[in-house]
């Protein structure tokens, strides 16, 4: 079936261009402009699932709200919050998605080790750049890994597996941003495929609900 923008898809991508728009000329502003972003999500997984709602999915979002807002603060302390909060996040998730009946193809093995690889390589070539963080960042890659890895074995829906991957990128890119060295248009980057990784995971937890009506 083919993909048609709702009202909710409309709001959203409304919300992160707003985002992206304060990040550049208003930065305070992201004090609410982010926040906003996965709150909508948050509301939108409560009001589509209702009943069937998992408290396990709202407290991912609720963690990645928070790791949000302390990833804002430009201290180190700040950082460490975020981390935690996204760590937290992640293996939410990562116990979601380990309910979901496993469907494996030789394509997705593939993926799998591409995604090993890629959080290896990322953690070998940069380890020194990582100083005092070292450990904490191996742990943090390793865990988007599983995400990422348990996203791909489920065989519920394409949107997990998309939404994992965006979110991966989206960190790496934070990473090598914070620790490395810059990237051309960095905060938009790490936004925008931050944003569309959450919206793409929340509407995969909710796919067997909203079926019928293509997200509206």
């Amino acid at each position: 079936m083919k993909w048609r923008p709702g009202k909710f898809e409309y709001l959203f991508f409304f919300l992160v261009f707003l985002d992206l728009w304060a990040m550049h000329l208003y930065p305070g502003l992201r004090l609410l402009t982010k926040p906003l972003i996965v709150s909508s999500l948050l509301i939108r997984y409560v009001a589509v699932a209702a009943e069937r709602q998992q408290p396990i999915v709202m407290v991912g979002l609720i963690f990645a709200l928070l790791g949000d807002i302390f990833l804002m603060f430009d201290s180190p302390m700040f950082f460490q919050m975020g981390l935690g909060s996204f760590l937290v996040m992640q293996l939410c998730y990562t116990a979601v998605f380990r309910k979901l009946p496993v469907a494996m193809t030789l394509f997705k093995w593939i993926g799998i080790a591409v995604v090993i690889s890629i959080a290896a390589i990322f953690n070998i070539a940069f380890r020194d750049k990582f100083g005092a963080m070292q450990w904490p960042v191996f742990f943090y890659t390793l865990a988007i890994a599983a995400m990422v890895v348990t996203a791909i074995r489920q065989g519920s829906t394409e949107l997990l597996i998309w939404g994992a991957a965006l979110f991966m990128i989206s960190d790496l890119c934070l990473a090598y941003h914070k620790f490395v060295g810059p990237i051309p248009a960095d905060g938009i980057v790490v936004m925008l495929t931050y944003a569309v990784a959450q919206y793409l995971i929340v509407n995969g937890f909710l796919s067997p609900f909203t079926q019928s009506t293509n997200g509206r």
